[in-house]
């Protein structure tokens, strides 16, 4: 029956079409706490109807509303359309002619996006010129990472944060760029330019311990993967924006 079936039920026989409920209600009704996620995220409640907590009321002709978490209260309403486990779907009823089709899939609802992450910088080093004014980074690994670039000079600072699937090349490209590298390229002029100039350039990397809360606690990211890295990397410039921080970074905010 499910984890939510009991309040599924209590909700099936109330006879009221209001029920402001404290948390602790509901944990004794389904005999069980809540998820730590139900206590801090207002998307936990929304009325999404294929969520498993969210489909124990709407099927049953319920919707939340006025959810008070620090308080931890929510008001169950009865939903005057009715279950939408036993309504007919509107694209049978179009099909008959008794109302037009509409412009969106019915199923496809809000939906909030609720997440926390975590990841720390490490510095590992300087960028420096060797005796020939070419580019000397850090020793690095072949592995996947994220890499930020701070640079400073005189009372400003600018900063270059990026991804990759490997370190080592990556930095080998910025020293040595190919012809048709317009990123490298680029990265390297003002590196060069920065450092002649008197700048000081320091290394810091990101390869293992990030992670990420979507409302169900900490799940470990894997930087093997390019979604996980291009998340991390926007959230890094966001941050750095935050703070005021000029970005050397081409998608500038």
């Amino acid at each position: 029956m499910g984890k939510y079936a009991p309040l599924r039920e209590h909700l099936l026989n109330r006879q009221q079409k209001v029920w402001h409920a404290h948390f602790t209600e509901i944990e004794k009704i389904i005999g069980q706490s809540l998820p730590k996620s139900a206590r801090h995220y207002h998307a936990w409640w929304a009325n999404q109807e294929y969520s498993p907590q969210c489909s124990a009321w709407l099927e049953e002709g319920w919707i939340t509303s006025d959810i008070d978490l620090p308080n931890e209260t929510v008001v169950f309403k009865k939903d005057r359309t009715g279950k939408i486990k036993g309504a007919r779907k509107s694209s049978d009823q179009a099909r008959e002619g008794n109302v037009s089709e509409p412009s969106f899939h019915s199923w496809d609802t809000n939906k909030i996006v609720t997440c926390s992450l975590g990841m720390e910088w490490c510095p590992i080093g300087q960028v420096q010129l060797d005796k020939i004014g070419r580019i000397v980074f850090p020793d690095v690994k072949k592995t996947p990472a994220l890499y930020r670039f701070r640079i400073r000079k005189s009372r400003k600072e600018t900063m270059y944060i990026g991804e990759t699937v490997n370190l080592k090349r990556r930095f080998g490209n910025y020293r040595n760029p190919g012809s048709s590298q317009q990123t490298s390229k680029r990265i390297n002029k003002i590196l060069v330019t920065m450092l002649k100039e008197g700048a000081e350039i320091s290394v810091s990397v990101m390869m293992s311990g990030a992670w990420v809360d979507k409302g169900n606690g900490q799940e470990v990211l894997d930087l093997s993967s390019k979604v996980a890295r291009c998340f991390l990397e926007n959230a890094a410039i966001l941050e750095e924006h935050a703070l005021d921080v000029e970005s050397l970074n081409k998608a500038n905010l």
